[in-house]
């Protein structure tokens, strides 16, 4: 259903999702080792861009169409 990339993207935002709700914000080791973004150290606070938002939108969508 997904390329590599989108997966990759995918697994980033969702995990990205749960250091918003669960961690007010802060970069946690279970997002550096899951996300494999190499972008945060743990403590620093996260941020997402509206492009972001989009692209989860858009990776949810093609899930859901194909599943259909």
């Amino acid at each position: 259903m997904l390329s590599v990339p989108e997966h990759a993207d995918l697994v980033r935002l969702v995990q990205a999702r749960h250091v918003l709700a669960h961690e007010d914000g802060l970069v946690d080791a279970d997002y550096v080792l899951k996300a494999e973004d190499s972008r945060y150290a743990v403590g620093q606070r996260l941020v997402v861009t509206p492009g972001e938002v989009h692209r989860l939108a858009d990776l949810t969508a093609k899930i859901t169409a194909a599943l259909a």
